[in-house]
């Protein structure tokens, strides 16, 4: 992210509710972090879920692949 660059609330919160509820679970709250520690500048995501990470996973997963790892 170049230094500048704006980033709206709604773009975050998009972006987090878009894979979560595909492949994380169902969130509770999330706190969205800015790592500028070196170039590129990063975000990161800390987020708390109602139950167990991927517990829905099964549901998503076509047909025909072995669900048990």
């Amino acid at each position: 992210m170049p230094c500048g660059t704006i980033m709206a609330e709604v773009e975050l919160t998009s972006a987090i509710l878009a894979v979560a509820t595909r492949s994380i679970g169902q969130l509770v709250e999330f706190v969205v972090v800015i790592d500028d520690r070196r170039a590129p500048i990063t975000l990161g995501y800390i987020v708390e879920i109602a139950g167990e990470i991927g517990s829905h996973f099964h549901s998503i997963v076509p047909t025909g692949y072995l669900t048990e790892f």
